[in-house]
């Protein structure tokens, strides 16, 4: 059964400020990913060690049996599903991996804009979301607006003594601030986060070479570019979103330690 992360305690704590160093807690053992599991969900391991083995991908909802002891295989005990309810209830996190897994929800919707959804349903895309990049300059900083809420969940991965999976719909934006902040925590050094979290284009390449074909046979070719923006892991984005917490709490220690 699913539950909202705050359920419990999830504060980050001092124990994982006083343990915030590359080395500070061994990577759980777990072997590389398997193929299959790489290729289905771009399910991988992420870079650097830190507090947690942790590791990410898109949703699961074509999960099978086989990909369930694949997952424990590697000793995931907890699954992190960000994404918003409405997502769920559309496709939701099948029953064998709720049987299989601790399964906890985002209690908000970290992507929350009303803009957003109304822009989507546009028909110049580009008008409705400026140059290629900006929307999602616009969004990293939106869900630094929600930082009490990913506060709480990295704060309950950094606790966590069992390999972790972090998911959302493809692994990039939800999954991919979450997991960088836990890096972060972990001490793991910026330069290796940003190249962890750049590496989702590959894991995505061949879904959004697809799904922009199909666009460009239906778009202007400048919408497609504002479009294939939107579908890249970009450092910018990223530098956005801590640059955001910075500005909302003077730091990421400080936004670490709020309610601790």
């Amino acid at each position: 059964m699913s539950r909202a992360v705050g359920d419990d305690r999830v504060s980050p704590g001092e124990k994982a400020m006083d343990a915030a160093s590359p080395d500070a807690r061994r990577m759980a053992p777990g072997g590389d990913v398997p193929e299959a599991l790489r290729e289905k969900f771009g399910l991988r391991r992420c870079a650097g060690g830190g507090l947690v083995s942790l590791y990410r991908s898109r949703e699961l909802t074509e999960s099978t049996a086989e990909d369930v002891v694949e997952l424990q295989g590697l000793g995931i005990e907890t699954v992190y599903d960000l994404r918003k309810k409405a997502e769920r209830d559309l496709a939701p996190e099948p029953g064998i991996i709720e049987e299989a897994f601790e399964v906890r929800v985002c209690p908000v919707d970290l992507q929350d804009d009303e803009n957003r959804t109304r822009a989507t349903m546009a028909s110049n895309v580009k008008a409705a979301y400026g140059k290629p990049g900006q929307r999602m300059i616009d969004l990293y900083g939106i869900m630094a607006a929600h930082g009490d809420a990913v506060r709480a969940i990295v704060g309950a991965i950094a606790d966590s003594e069992a390999p972790v999976l972090v998911h959302c719909a493809n692994g990039k934006d939800r999954a991919g601030i979450v997991c960088a902040s836990v890096q972060r925590l972990g001490g793991v050094p910026y330069e290796t986060i940003v190249e962890d979290y750049l590496a989702t284009n590959a894991m995505n390449e061949e879904i959004n070479r697809r799904d922009l074909r199909r666009y460009a046979g239906i778009m202007q070719p400048e919408d497609v570019e504002v479009l294939a923006a939107m579908f890249e892991a970009r450092a910018e984005y990223l530098e956005t979103f801590f640059k955001a917490i910075d500005a909302r709490y003077g730091s990421f220690a400080a936004w670490m330690r709020v309610g601790a």
